[in-house]
């Protein structure tokens, strides 16, 4: 079976003003992989598989697992170093093929969380040596062909910064300054790469690139997408250079509903880049750069599912990998939430068919709405009331994971902490 690879999502709620972007590169492997020459490991093989990256994580245990796990386990919870040390380790030592391919899509997943366009593309390379046939591969491959004629993103400067930010509809808008125009864009955790409209990089004076590149939308059909790099961006205190951005017509959610000036995301490199972030949902105030807490993977409650980050929750007690989605207005449940409380929402689910429309148009999907749901999540109660449950899968991360975990949930703390060094979510 050849390996799937999620380009790009947008989708925006029917009752949603601004997207919700999903932008991951993500490849996954037939599950007949063998990924320790000579020595099959099927627990390890089907959490990775099944991407339960926190089970994953406790299961492999330090000098006793495969080394394709322990790098797996390492890119996931954001240790660039020791990762790239074991999964070109993997690679060089492996006897399969399938065993490089996989470490090398994860190697490709690190570098476009962090902007390193070249690296990426020399992993795509590879791996299109192995499979010259897997016309995915080849779509990326423009992508990182393209932003590799300009140099990689990088820190110019780092340090800490409180900023004032513009709440709507409880999306927040950062002030920055691009190329030395002024913006206010919103900030995605689940975007890979950040976006804006078209006449917002002509009044910011970038030159667009042309790619044979698509973004995917909900239907799998694609629109058509340009790249833009900006010299220097800042945010607050925070120098960034050579920011990419997708370039979307105006005429295309979200940017059709936002005003000149605003019509932009910042995506994960952006984020990343910042390593931690807070913010006051009431008082409306954002810090970040400020120091981040020991590394520690054992007590991380964050993930990487290639560049887009998941959080552990709980629900009755029970642990559930949530997406983790600043660009999503509503926390929604998945099917696997269905499944797994079948009793209550059979109870206590009124079915219903929910409109989504994204960016390359509408489409309905079978639902239901639930009174209230109290979760868990960075050490804080919260109680979303109502809350839909997605009954068939709508997105390429609703096969995966529980629910994705939006602002109508965080918001509901008196502050959120993300930390990408400890990988955790903090709620207070």
């Amino acid at each position: 079976m050849d390996p799937k690879i999620r380009i790009c999502t947008l989708e925006r709620g029917s009752q949603s003003k601004y997207a919700r972007v999903v932008c991951t590169l993500s490849i996954f492997v037939a599950a007949s992989f063998c990924l320790a020459a000579g020595r099959i490991e099927p627990d390890l093989k089907s959490l990775y598989n099944t991407h339960h990256w926190f089970e994953l994580r406790d299961a492999v245990q330090p000098g006793k697992a495969p080394i394709f796990y322990r790098g797996a386990v390492e890119a996931i919870f954001n240790q660039p170093k020791a990762a790239e040390q074991d999964l070109q380790r993997a690679i060089s030592d492996s006897a399969n093929t399938l065993d490089a391919y996989e470490a090398q899509s994860l190697l490709v997943g690190m570098s476009l969380r962090t902007g390193e366009y070249r690296e990426a593309l020399a992993q795509v390379e590879l791996m299109i040596g192995d499979r010259p046939d897997a016309k995915e591969l080849r779509n990326v491959l423009s992508l990182f062909q393209v932003l590799s004629r300009t140099p990689d993103q990088s820190v110019v400067q780092k340090q800490p910064s409180t900023l004032q930010m513009h709440i709507e509809d409880g999306s927040m808008f950062l002030p920055i300054t691009i190329d030395g125009g002024a913006a206010t864009y919103a900030f995605d955790t689940d975007a890979t790469l950040s976006l804006l409209s078209e006449s917002e990089a002509k009044r910011l004076g970038l030159v667009v690139l042309d790619v044979d590149t698509k973004i995917e939308g909900m239907s799998g059909s694609g629109v058509a997408a340009r790249i833009a790099v900006a010299n220097n961006l800042f945010l607050g205190n925070v120098h960034l250079a050579q920011v990419a951005f997708y370039v979307l017509s105006d005429k295309q959610p979200p940017f059709n509903d936002l005003p000149v000036g605003s019509r932009g995301i910042l995506g994960i490199p952006v984020i990343l880049a910042l390593q931690t972030l807070r913010w006051n949902p009431k008082g409306g105030t954002f810090e970040c750069g400020f120091p981040a807490k020991p590394e520690d993977i054992r007590h991380a409650n964050v993930a990487f599912d290639d560049a887009s980050p998941v959080t552990q929750v709980f629900i009755q007690r029970r642990p559930l990998e949530f997406s983790l989605d600043t660009g999503a207005q509503q926390t929604d449940l998945y099917p696997a939430f269905a499944k797994e409380f079948a009793n209550f929402v059979g109870d206590y689910g009124k079915k219903e068919t929910h409109k989504l429309t994204g960016i390359e148009g509408s489409a309905t999907f079978e639902s239901a709405v639930l009174p209230s749901v109290t979760i868990q999540v960075g050490g804080h109660d919260v109680v979303l009331n109502p809350v839909r449950v997605y009954l068939e899968d709508h997105n390429s991360t609703s096969q995966w994971y529980f629910g994705n975990l939006g602002m109508d949930l965080l918001n509901q703390a008196h502050s959120v902490t993300l930390d990408f060094q400890a990988m955790t979510l903090t709620l207070e």
